[in-house]
């Protein structure tokens, strides 16, 4: 949803600069009216998009490219947020199952390739290594202190499976209410922006309209 409305945004600013400020300016200069500030403003940023959008589509892809690697754990855990508690899960569902808790390591794989591997590679030697869950866990996985209290807890108690479904469910919950809290700011933001843009394409559209209503006054 989130990714829907920066999408909505993008294609209208695109179609406000690329195709209907040029077609109202052409429009203005057909009728001999002045041109709006609003509408000046507009054409002088689409001129300037034009004369200078190609350096600045590869000096945005550079830096993208550049910032990419650095910032990759962090996009990728807001848009797909549940890997930890996927984890998780799936040593739940394997160790309920009767698998013993390196068996149910061995069984979860991810490919080379996968945002997870490194991770998930990490976390899992050092729980052979050590035995200790929870700590190993946090070396790979990002954990809040009172899951992390919780999976130490089930170290000690020997109910390390039914711990594992409960902290994967907060973490869930968790997830859901911080993406619902971005979706709360964000939504507002693009729609006011929308609506601006909607509102002045009806200006400039009426501009013409109340300029000659006040000329024939």
């Amino acid at each position: 949803y989130p990714m829907f409305l920066l999408g909505s945004m993008a294609i209208v600013g695109v179609l406000m600069f690329g195709w209907m400020m040029p077609l109202y300016g052409q429009f203005f200069q057909s009728m001999n009216l002045p041109l709006p500030l609003f509408l000046r403003i507009m054409l002088g940023l689409q001129a300037w998009f034009s004369r200078y959008g190609l350096f600045l589509v590869i000096g945005s892809a550079g830096l993208g490219g550049w910032m990419w690697p650095r910032l990759r754990q962090q996009a990728m855990a807001f848009f797909f947020p549940f890997q930890s508690a996927d984890v998780l899960w799936l040593l739940g569902v394997f160790l309920k199952g009767g698998f013993s808790l390196k068996q149910s390591l061995d069984l979860i794989q991810f490919p080379p390739q996968h945002l997870l591997f490194e991770r998930y590679q990490t976390f899992r030697t050092l729980c052979l290594e050590t035995g200790e869950f929870g700590t190993s866990f946090t070396e790979g996985f990002a954990l809040q202190d009172l899951d992390l209290a919780l999976l130490h807890h089930s170290d000690k108690t020997g109910q390390l499976t039914a711990w594992l479904f409960k902290i994967s469910g907060r973490m869930r919950a968790a997830h859901r209410d911080k993406r619902a809290k971005h979706i709360a700011v964000l939504q507002p933001c693009v729609l006011v922006l929308i609506a601006g843009m909607v509102g002045a394409s009806l200006y400039i559209t009426l501009s013409p309209v109340l300029t000659l209503v006040n000329n024939l006054n």
